[in-house]
């Protein structure tokens, strides 16, 4: 029998009479109940006593007062933990908002937000902060009116100087500017995108001791040259020559202790320098055109 109701069968006694049994007959219920729960991945869900940490379908069979089976059927859901990497630079002195924290030094900084499930979702930021260029004008000094001077301040990506040019190095020519105080600055970027500035003052004076007319008319020959080039003048003045690029870095530096000399140029790769002469505070510049 499977079903409720009253049932009934019938025997027989010893004196052959009938004997009715009467059966009255209950079929409790076997209960199953659906339980759906989810938690973040990390977390443990406590299923009476059992720990779960995946998700799936979960079974746990107890008994009723009636000693029938009581089913708890649980649908567990594990839902992800994001974590997001993020890089970032900034140059020194400048400040990074990462989601409303202002930050300044380098390190590993994490922030904590929640999706729609409640599991958290993490930001983790590795931040560097690169160094500021140091551009260098030198100290502030003074040139004669006859004199010119090469400003270099280094080696970087790009350069602005006070009059919107942005050549590497910058010439001060005495003999254009006249006398006076010059003040010129330059603001250099890096790789880093890093940006820095620095500032000379320069004197410009009139021309005392030396002539104009004796430094100026020193034969720079031939000019373009090929391999050799020829520097003569009237008298001993005891000079120094310094050969540039037009990207401001020296290629050659040599004393000129007689009143003729010669310069072997061959090394140079064809193209435009710059040739430095300087006595005391006074100098030349002439461009040059290697052949």
């Amino acid at each position: 029998l499977t079903m409720a109701g009253i049932y009934y069968d019938t025997l027989q006694t010893v004196n052959a009479c009938d004997s009715v049994v009467e059966l009255s007959l209950t079929v409790y219920p076997v209960f199953t109940t659906p339980i759906s729960a989810s938690i973040c991945d990390g977390d443990v869900y406590d299923f009476n006593g059992m720990a779960l940490n995946q998700s799936g379908t979960y079974y746990d069979t107890l008994q009723t007062v009636n000693f029938c089976d009581s089913i708890v059927e649980l649908s567990l859901t594990v839902y992800p933990v994001f974590t997001t990497p993020i890089s970032a630079s900034i140059c020194d002195g400048d400040v990074y908002d990462f989601n409303g924290t202002p930050l300044t030094m380098a390190g590993t900084y994490f922030d904590t937000l929640q999706t729609m499930n409640g599991c958290d979702s993490i930001n983790v930021l590795e931040l560097t902060v690169n160094p500021l260029p140091i551009p260098y004008l030198g100290n502030d000094t003074t040139i004669n009116d006859t004199a010119s001077l090469i400003l270099d301040p280094g080696s970087f990506a790009s350069y602005q100087w006070q009059d919107g040019s942005t050549t590497p190095t910058y010439i001060v020519n005495g003999s254009l500017l006249g006398s006076g105080t010059f003040t010129f600055s330059v603001t250099v970027t890096d790789l880093n995108t890093c940006m820095n500035s620095d500032t000379i003052e320069v004197i410009i004076q009139k021309t005392v001791g030396i002539s104009s007319s004796t430094f100026e008319n020193i034969k720079i020959y031939p000019n373009p040259v090929q391999d050799i080039l020829y520097i003569k003048s009237a008298e001993y003045l005891n000079l120094e020559l310094q050969l540039y690029d037009f990207n401001g870095r020296l290629l050659l530096k040599r004393s000129l202790e007689t009143s003729f000399n010669k310069i072997g140029l061959g090394f140079l790769k064809s193209g435009e320098y710059f040739l430095l002469l300087k006595y005391g505070v006074n100098i030349r510049v002439v461009p040059l055109i290697k052949l």
